[in-house]
């Protein structure tokens, strides 16, 4: 219910921009999503689990191992 009420009024752009002018960050919204944002979906769930792509795994523990 509020989400629709919240993006009429453009309430999330708002605190975007205040977000941006007073940190000079620039929301990712903003820029073009690429493709390491990408959701996987489907059947490339499937396949990445069946290929054993732990790549967050071995990221977590070379950071903890440092």
């Amino acid at each position: 219910m509020w989400n629709g009420v919240l993006d009429r009024y453009r309430v999330f752009e708002a605190l975007e921009m205040v977000v941006f002018l007073r940190t000079g960050v620039r929301p990712r919204s903003w820029d073009e999503t690429g493709a390491s944002w990408m959701e996987v979906a489907g059947d490339d769930v499937a396949a990445t689990a069946a290929a054993g792509d732990d790549g967050l795994l071995q990221t977590a523990s070379s950071i903890s191992s440092d």
